[in-house]
């Protein structure tokens, strides 16, 4: 399964492609200048350029066959959670939007739109009642998307959504169970966004409008710079480690001047940006993200009575500025720390394909987690926010039903095709089997006729003849027998009955040198009377009922198997196979690999077979 997470930044759009396979690996990563029509989101953005850049790194084909996720600008999201008493989920639906819409401040306009997703359950007064996150965007902007990709790409995405929602599934929720809550702060160009989520879930939301370029155009009047030059200056020096107190100003501004005049008496220009003056240009900012956090941790510890953030991560451009975090972690206790999100769910990246990936992961963070986010539509499509319009939600459900339907529908047909290839294959065995034991019948008869016409010739047997003939007829069958049908049997096989009975026996008429057919009947042969067989040179019949606890096709497997090893065995021949009536085939799929075309149960079937006896013995 291909995921392509892409997040829409205000001066980068940022492409992960991974793909699950027992796990998730990096296929491709990578990022592109964003050029709007406008001069930011929520302005129009290129489509020819952002089309152009994506399939130049992805190929058409594999991007029309992915699962696409893409992100929402944080300046058209508001984020709140509310608490409303149990409800169904219609009317959890209808609850959660219109609290929402009277809390919100400013109130949303006509072309708002909302999704909403259940954190939990809470107690309160000792009321159950849901916790809700609610989630509101801007319908022009989704219609945009859309917009986009079906023209240019022919697909639509299968997951739209804020990265707030999505950043906290950049961890895996097996590792976030239990946990205190985690804090995400994404130093972005235009503003900060700081998210707080626990176990998975997004509890806290905040946009901070100062970003980058606030920072570099503070910077670019505190050194006198312009602003690509103080663009350049963050890039190469960053936020300088000085070994000085900064809470003097006054003590800081003499030793930087200090430093000025000695190089003016050293008659050398000073070229650089002076390392003490760029921290101290530096240190405003510093206080001001400081304090946004702050604010937000102290609120989000008001709002879920005493909740605890022990985890900070940095992630955005921002968190790539040298020196920048190291700053920040300074004021906060806890593990502080750029996130790293390929490393976080060890997502393997080795290769030459990605020899900077390791320098840029922070910025792959929001589209990492818009692609990981994907398969949570197809567990719970109701609890998941996605500002995926219902009609397209309905379509990729019916059209998942009908992939399925038709997955069904084929296998089904596959299996009864091979079912009848089978059927036809072992009735084409069978009569051969019959035609081969008909012949042999057709033998055995001619064999018997001459037999019976040189016994009408004989009138006179010497007596030695007639006590062989009386000791063979009296012989008890050997027990060597019975132990050969016992070896025959398999293990699966299960001995139900064994009927040993003869068929015809010929006694020598009275008074005459012929001989009479006696039939016997069927039964279990009485072997210590003068009757036994064994006194014509006859067959013995036996007949072998068993049984076995499996399905209809197993049971014919081991039937046919316990067959052959009678007919291998010295003592038997003409082994006939009696199976039950073949069963109406009705499948059953008990995992994705085992599908059962007759049910499991105890089956029971039979066979005859001819044991050698008198004359004619094998024994």
């Amino acid at each position: 399964m291909a995921l392509i997470g892409i997040d829409i930044g205000t001066r980068f759009v940022k492409v992960v492609n991974i793909e699950y396979k027992g796990k998730y690996y990096l296929k491709n990563a990578f990022l592109f200048p964003a050029v709007y029509q406008g001069s930011h989101p929520p302005g129009k953005i290129n489509e020819k350029d952002f089309f152009k850049q994506i399939i130049s790194k992805i190929p058409l084909p594999e991007f029309k066959t992915s699962l696409i996720a893409v992100n929402i600008p944080s300046s058209l999201v508001q984020v709140m959670t509310v608490d409303l008493p149990k409800m169904s989920k219609k009317e959890l639906n209808i609850a959660a939007i219109a609290e929402a819409k009277r809390k919100l401040v400013p109130p949303p306009g006509p072309k708002s739109i909302f999704e909403y997703s259940i954190l939990g359950e809470i107690i309160i007064s000792k009321i159950p009642r849901y916790k809700v996150l609610v989630i509101k965007t801007e319908k022009d902007y989704i219609e945009q998307l859309i917009n986009i990709f079906n023209k240019f790409a022919g697909i639509i995405p299968a997951f739209i959504s804020s990265s707030s929602y999505t950043i906290a599934h950049a961890f895996s929720r097996d590792s976030t169970k239990g946990q205190a809550a985690t804090a995400f702060i994404d130093i972005g160009h235009d503003s900060i966004d700081i998210d707080i989520a626990k176990e998975g879930n997004l509890y806290f939301y905040r946009d901070v409008k100062f970003g980058l370029k606030n920072i570099i155009a503070h910077l670019s009047m505190k050194l006198d710079l312009s602003a690509d030059e103080t663009e350049r200056v963050l890039q190469d020096k960053g936020v300088p480690e000085v070994d000085f107190d900064l809470s003097d100003r006054v003590k800081v501004a003499e030793e930087i001047m200090r430093q000025k005049y000695e190089l003016s008496l050293a008659g050398k220009t000073q070229t650089e940006i002076n390392p003490l003056e760029l921290r101290l240009a530096w240190e405003a900012n510093i206080e001001r993200i400081v304090h946004e956090i702050r604010r937000s941790l102290v609120y989000y510890k008001e709002q879920s009575a005493g909740g605890r953030v022990e985890n900070i991560f940095f992630v955005g451009g921002g968190a790539k500025i040298q020196g920048l975090v190291p700053a920040l972690t300074k004021n906060f206790g806890g593990d502080c720390r750029i996130f790293d999100p390929f490393q976080e769910r060890g997502i393997s990246f080795k290769g030459e394909n990605f020899p900077d990936l390791e320098q840029q992961n922070t910025f792959f963070a929001v589209a990492l987690s818009m692609a990981l986010s994907i398969p949570l539509t197809k567990k719970d499509r109701s609890n998941v926010v996605n500002f995926l319009p219902v009609e397209f939600k309905q379509r990729e459900s019916i059209a998942q039903k009908r992939s399925i339907l038709m997955f069904v529908s084929i296998l089904l047909i596959s299996f009864s095709i091979l079912g009848w290839t089978k059927f036809l294959r072992d009735n084409k065995l069978l009569k051969l089997a019959v035609n081969r034991i008909e012949k042999e019948m057709e033998e055995v008869k001619d064999t018997v006729t001459a037999l019976e016409r040189l016994k009408r010739q004989k009138k006179n047997i010497d007596e030695k003849s007639v006590k062989v003939r009386e000791i063979i007829r009296r012989r008890a069958i050997s027990a060597e027998v019975l132990m050969a049908i016992a070896q025959s049997t398999p293990e699966k096989i299960l001995l139900i009955d064994i009927m040993i009975s003869s068929p015809a026996v010929f006694l020598p008429e009275q008074g005459t040198g012929l001989e009479q057919e006696q039939t016997l009947t069927d039964g279990p042969a009485d072997l210590t009377k003068d009757t036994a067989p064994g006194s014509s040179g006859q067959f013995y019949k036996v007949k072998i009922e068993a049984s076995c606890f499996a399905d209809y096709e197993k049971m014919v497997v081991l039937a046919q198997e316990y067959k052959e090893k009678l007919e291998t065995n010295r003592y038997f021949q003409n082994t006939r196979l009696n199976l039950p009536e073949l069963e109406k085939v009705l499948p059953m799929v008990e995992n994705t690999r085992d599908i059962i075309l007759t049910e499991t149960r105890l089956r029971i079937f039979s066979m005859e077979v001819d044991l050698m006896s008198g004359e004619n013995e094998k024994f």
